[in-house]
């Protein structure tokens, strides 16, 4: 069991040629699917956007009674192109011609948490404090006496508003960041997994930040100058 979500190594080194791609399955095949990459005779298709995948991942867990898992891959930009390796099914989705190796899987989202695949962990950014939560009459507070401490400045008193406080601290600090940063950043400091939902950092970005741009085929966040409270 993984205590933390170091970010990656890989995606750093890469720069503006990473290309960051979602794609939503079961569970189960997730499992197969880390040690064999992905395959498929008519295709591998893939999300630029993460929520695509994630619906898909929780439709097929409906469809089929099981959990539901989205695999996060990083390729480098200079290694595909349109029309040799992959084309757009529409402008968010890709179908790669070929299968995608299990090198390039860099994370794998659980419904209960987030796994880090990847060959590096970057240094940078230096995890912050981990908040700490328990479950209690069906409901996640601090584990600590509210209100806990976020910064010199800031404190919360729930989930909710540690995941904003979190959320905000991130944007600001990096000044714009791809959902992948957002998701590596808050899974390393919040124990245990499961408190925090996929869906609820969704809801969050999308609340907080401006619009995304896409940056060399990566979508950016960056803070609303007056978020939606």
């Amino acid at each position: 069991t993984m205590n933390g979500c170091p970010a990656s190594g890989r995606y750093t080194e890469l720069g503006d040629n990473a290309l960051v791609l979602w794609h939503g399955t079961s569970a189960a095949r997730a499992a197969q699917i880390a040690k064999f990459g992905l395959f498929h005779k008519r295709g591998v298709w893939t999300a630029l956007e993460p929520k695509i995948a994630h619906r898909f991942s929780r439709s097929r867990a409906r469809q089929y009674g099981a959990g539901s898992a989205t695999v996060v891959l990083l390729l480098d930009k200079r290694d595909v192109a349109e029309g040799t390796h992959y084309d757009h099914e529409t402008p968010e989705v890709l179908r790669f011609y070929a299968a995608l190796p299990a090198r390039s899987i860099e994370y794998l989202l659980w419904d209960d948490r987030i796994e880090f695949l990847g060959e590096s962990k970057a240094n940078w950014p230096k995890p912050w404090g981990v908040a700490r939560f328990k479950k209690k009459a069906g409901r996640w507070v601090p584990l600590s006496r509210s209100p806990v401490r976020f910064d010199h400045q800031q404190s919360y008193s729930s989930l909710d508003e540690w995941l904003h406080l979190s959320i905000r601290r991130i944007l600001s600090t990096l000044g714009s960041a791809s959902t992948i940063e957002v998701f590596s950043s808050l899974y390393s400091t919040i124990d245990p997994w499961e408190a925090l939902e996929h869906e609820a950092v969704f809801r969050a970005l999308e609340r907080l930040s401006e619009p995304p741009k896409l940056r060399g085929g990566v979508r950016q966040y960056s803070l609303a100058s007056e978020p939606d409270e």
